[in-house]
Order: C-alpha cells, then sequence, then structure tokens
C-alpha cells in the first residue's frame, strides 16, 4: 500500500511570524519538513533558497530567513543523505565532494547544510523530495503542477522521478492550453529530453529529430 505524501514528510512546521526586539519588525520563520518522519536520524540540511534583490543581515545568524548574500530560506527540509544519493544524481555530487572532509556518522557530518534555490512552488519541492521516500507513487495532478514538479526533479536530476512523470504526461488526455503548457515546456533549456522519452514521442519530437539527423548526414556527404 502507498504512503501518502503526508506519511512520507512525517512532520511539516509551519512558517511562523516571531517578534525581533533588536531590530524592532517581525521575521518569518521558514518551514521545517522532516522527510520520512520527525526525527529519524536525518543527517543532511538542504536549505530551499529564493534570491532577492537585497536582504539584510538578521543578528548574523544561519538560520534567519534573511541573508547578506541575498537570498530568503522559504523552507528547510531534514533529508536521509542516503535518499539523497540513491535518488538524485545533483546531490549525489554534492555530497561526494563533501563526505571527503567528513564522515557521515560523524558529528560533523551530522551538521551538514547543503542550499538549493527554487525556481517553482516551493510546494513542488517539497513534494519531490518526499517522493524519495516512496519512489513509486504515481498520484499526480493537473498538468500546469506536474510540469513544475518534473522541472523541479530535472533541476535535482532524479531521475526515476523524471521517468514517472514522462508516462503520467504521455498518457492523459491534454487540452489546448495543457498542450501549449508542455510544448512551451518542452521547448525550454530546463527540458531533459534524455530521460523523458514517452513525453518526446507523444509530442512527436522524436520524428523530428530523425529528420534532423537525416537532413545533416545528407549535407556532410
Amino acid at each position: 500500500m502507498e504512503k501518502s505524501a503526508s506519511e512520507d514528510l512525517g512532520r511539516v512546521e509551519k512558517r511562523r511570524v516571531v517578534e525581533d526586539e533588536d531590530i524592532g519588525r517581525a521575521e518569518v520563520e521558514p518551514m521545517v519538513v522532516w522527510c520520512g518522519g520527525p526525527d529519524k536520524g536525518q543527517d543532511i540540511t538542504v536549505r530551499l533558497v529564493r534570491s532577492v534583490s537585497s536582504a539584510p543581515i538578521v543578528n548574523g545568524s544561519q538560520e534567519d530567513i534573511q541573508h547578506s548574500n541575498g537570498e530568503e530560506v522559504v523552507a528547510v527540509l531534514k533529508v536521509h543523505s542516503t535518499q539523497l544519493r540513491r535518488w538524485s544524481k545533483y546531490f549525489e555530487t554534492c555530497l561526494s565532494a563533501r563526505w571527503r572532509e567528513a564522515d557521515v556518522g560523524s558529528s560533523e557530518g551530522a551538521r551538514f547544510e547543503l542550499s538549493l534555490e527554487i525556481y517553482a512552488d516551493v510546494e513542488c519541492y517539497i513534494d519531490c523530495f518526499s517522493r524519495m521516500y516512496s519512489p513509486f507513487r504515481k498520484d499526480f495532478r493537473d498538468v500546469e503542477y506536474t510540469l513544475e514538479l518534473l522541472r523541479v526533479a530535472s533541476q535535482i536530476e532524479h531521475i526515476e522521478l523524471m521517468g514517472l512523470i514522462s508516462q503520467y504526461l504521455s498518457a492523459i488526455p491534454w487540452s489546448d492550453e495543457d498542450e501549449r503548457r508542455i510544448r512551451d515546456y518542452a521547448a525550454s533549456p530546463d527540458f531533459s529530453r534524455n530521460y523523458v522519452k514517452d513525453l518526446v514521442t507523444r509530442l512527436g519530437l522524436d520524428v523530428i529529430g530523425e529528420e534532423d539527423k537525416e537532413i545533416s548526414e545528407h549535407l556532410t556527404r
């Protein structure tokens, strides 16, 4: 029986507004998401950040939502390094480099923090990470949301999820608006066609690719 998204996440601590007496204004703390259940030995903290034009330093703390480098922390994910390395080629690379300096099981390794800049709704990122704990879930939503989820999966190179989304989108009926959204995304640099072959086939992009190849071969003769 497949687990629900809420069961995968374990616990979500909502964003809170807190008063900071030193600066005289309210600050919003980012939500904290425990992937795989609360306090289950998660050894990695992934900070989901959004670039902002300017961001003041607040008490010099790394946990503050605003940072001097122009980033806003919108969510903090507590994740197991084993899941990140298994399902994300991007994080596998990040962790391999960092693990040369500290062991996973050490107290130093347990404090590892990674930042990931977000380009889609934060809900899609939380959903994407939760699916590392139930990798064969196929409960996708409408085309607009699912394309955003595909964008996130492509960003962190979650190859298996990209394949599942490709199968889903290629099998469902499309409205004119759905097809426009999908073709617009397929024309963007974010589209990883090598991992979404079912979708590429339905869009007819594989046929175009073969025609281009034949033309190129003809011109080089």
